[in-house]
């Protein structure tokens, strides 16, 4: 699938959540609760790669590392959303960016 997919499909399950929270009487997620829970997953995400990489054996961590590694995305383009920023424009000029820093230290 596609980068520009995956936010669309993305933005659609989040105006879902929005419809469902309307429905419920619930407040409505801005960027600074994306943000909250963002923090959450990378926390999670961190907690698993260590116990991934530590002694002590932890049943399905490649599946947990996934999963965490999914719900940050979705935090990330949810966040995106709200701010209205075009994530895959910002994504690809970025690489560019990292690419040339790259390219200027290989050169040296």
């Amino acid at each position: 699938m596609e980068f520009r997919e995956i936010i669309k499909k993305t933005k659609k399950v989040k105006r879902k959540y929005e419809k469902a929270a309307i429905n419920n009487n619930e407040d409505l997620w801005n960027a600074k609760d994306y943000i909250q829970g963002f923090i959450g997953d990378v926390g999670d995400l961190s907690k698993y790669i260590s116990l991934k990489f530590s002694k002590r054996k932890v049943k399905d961590i490649d599946n947990k590392i996934k999963h965490e590694l999914a719900d940050c995305m979705w935090s990330i383009i949810a966040i995106a959303d709200e701010l209205g920023i075009n994530l895959e424009k910002e994504y690809k000029i970025n690489l560019e960016y990292i690419n040339q820093r790259l390219e200027e230290k290989t050169d040296e």
